[in-house]
């Protein structure tokens, strides 16, 4: 159950910083602070399903 956690952890925050440069590379620094694209939106989805993983991964492996 561990290492599902994690992996999935892992690829969210792939996820993540792949979508923040995509964002970045595609439209400018600009999109960074805006919450309206869907960029951005994904990466903050992703950032928080690797928060709640991350963070059952952490309290279930101590």
């Amino acid at each position: 159950m561990e290492q599902i956690l994690f992996i999935v952890a892992m690829l969210m925050l792939g996820s993540t910083i792949l979508l923040v440069i995509a964002a970045i590379l595609s439209n400018g620094v600009r999109v960074f602070f805006d919450l309206t694209s869907n960029y951005m939106r994904m990466a903050v989805f992703c950032f928080a399903v690797y928060i709640i993983s991350f963070g059952i991964y952490f309290v279930i492996n101590n």
